[in-house]
């Protein structure tokens, strides 16, 4: 099983597991008392009795919530730590802990998108997605349902669509437009990147060449260019590999938004190895990207981390 094919373990059910057991003493707490706060009798869907003390039974109005620990403990988000009851994982990043709202999505993509997880169904959906074109990727159910062989080789149905937009918004790669009818799926993975890259490089500023920006954030994020996810899927033929020193569409887009917002400088030297950047206006050349530091930098003209070698 995977969050990708269980669709009771949404976002919102396997985050609410995660955030109940850290408000509780010692991060820890037995299934039945997070099933009874998250589905209280008064929402089950049925008045049989709560017996979820006993963690072979499902309760029925309550087996959303037990399918959802279940996942969360595949995923490593949470762990076991007897027959009843669970905790959060003491293999996890304490800064992820602490930021949680901001910084859970990251713990998240990286468990789901390490080897053995269980979970490569929805990383190479997901790197499926990263790799369409913004303006024509289909965004809808209904847009890749004829495309047979496709959703043979993805193993996706409507259940499973459903869950990569949902996982895909939650973790910050895709964004939907909330249309009245039929939303759309929109690949961006900017919304992700831009934590990545405040908790990976901090608030000095950091200079590099664009292919080792681009092969860095690869392995920080392996569905975007470059990542195993997306190499994996080139190798069978589900994608198409990019042509030489050109960035991916929804890549490009949210690189593009990071300069304009300040987040980071993309400059271009004659001398340089290029990459390009897809752009309304005609591929945009880069040859060394400066992370200026986030939204709280040190901005010292005499302190700049160069390729990650600090000098002063």
């Amino acid at each position: 099983m995977s969050l990708y094919n269980v669709p009771e373990a949404s976002p919102s059910r396997i985050v609410g597991v995660f955030r109940f057991l850290l408000a509780c003493p010692d991060g820890k707490a037995t299934r039945a008392r997070i099933e009874q706060i998250m589905a209280p009798e008064g929402l089950t869907l049925d008045d049989t009795p709560d017996n979820s003390d006993d963690a072979d039974t499902e309760t029925p109005g309550r087996g959303v919530v037990q399918r959802a620990i279940q996942e969360a403990l595949r995923l490593g988000l949470v762990q076991e730590v007897d027959r009843k009851s669970v905790a959060v994982s003491e293999k996890l990043d304490k800064d992820y802990i602490k930021q949680a709202d901001r910084l859970l999505p990251l713990a998240i993509l990286e468990l789901a998108s390490s080897p053995g997880n269980g979970n490569a169904d929805l990383c190479r959906a997901m790197a499926w997605m990263l790799a369409q074109d913004v303006k024509t990727a289909p965004g809808t159910w209904q847009a890749i349902q004829g495309r047979g062989e496709l959703v043979k080789d993805l193993d996706m149905n409507n259940a499973r669509y459903g869950q990569l937009q949902h996982w895909g918004a939650y973790l910050g790669l895709v964004w939907r437009c909330g249309r009245e009818r039929r939303p759309a799926s929109v690949p961006d993975p900017t919304s992700h990147i831009t934590p990545r890259l405040e908790h990976t490089l901090g608030g000095w500023r950091r200079e590099f060449t664009a292919p080792e920006f681009l092969q860095k954030l690869s392995q920080w994020i392996p569905v975007i260019d470059g990542g195993i996810y997306r190499a994996e899927l080139e190798s069978q033929g589900l994608l198409k590999p990019l042509a030489t020193a050109h960035v991916s569409s929804a890549l490009s887009q949210a690189l593009l938004r990071l300069r304009d917002e300040g987040w980071i400088e993309a400059t271009h030297s004659s001398d340089a190895e290029v990459r390009l950047l897809a752009s309304e206006d005609g591929d945009v050349r880069v040859s060394r990207i400066l992370w200026a530091g986030g939204a709280k930098a040190v901005r010292l003209p005499s302190v700049v981390l160069l390729a990650g070698t600090q000098s002063v």
